[in-house]
């Protein structure tokens, strides 16, 4: 289990410890203490590793951004199929977003994505990449 369900199901098991009629009253109230400290230390390490996390200058600069990921993830999704001789190169990749990737209008007017209008001339390998890239 990873150290977040420890932090929320700890303090149930300490519950459900406690709220047992056989434990003498001082017993309970240990009990109780150690399910809260137990809870506490588990919370601080949890904590812990997110201020490890932070990130620091020399770390920053390999760090990239979500727009830059994404568009590497689209670029070798498109370049996996077959979409013809125009996107086969790094222009071709551009252009195939510009036409098949850029959010337009629909008859509602709400943005969004729209297949291609040869959807179904598509091979199944290509409209597999423009859902997966979409």
């Amino acid at each position: 289990m990873t150290t977040l369900s420890w932090c929320i199901f700890v303090p149930l098991i300490t519950a459900g410890i406690i709220l047992l009629p056989v434990w003498p009253r001082g017993l309970v109230k240990a009990i109780s203490v150690l399910g809260a400290a137990l809870t506490f230390v588990i919370a601080m390490r949890l904590t812990a590793g997110y201020k490890d996390a932070s990130v620091s200058p020399e770390r920053a600069s390999r760090i990239r951004s979500a727009h830059e990921y994404l568009a590497d993830v689209q670029e070798r999704v498109i370049l996996s199929a077959d979409f013809g001789p125009a996107y086969r190169n790094p222009e071709g990749v551009a252009r195939w977003k510009q036409d098949f990737l850029t959010p337009r209008a629909d008859a509602a007017g709400r943005l969004g994505l729209q297949r291609p209008g040869s959807w179904n001339e598509l091979s199944p390998a290509a409209q597999a990449a423009w859902s997966e890239a979409a």
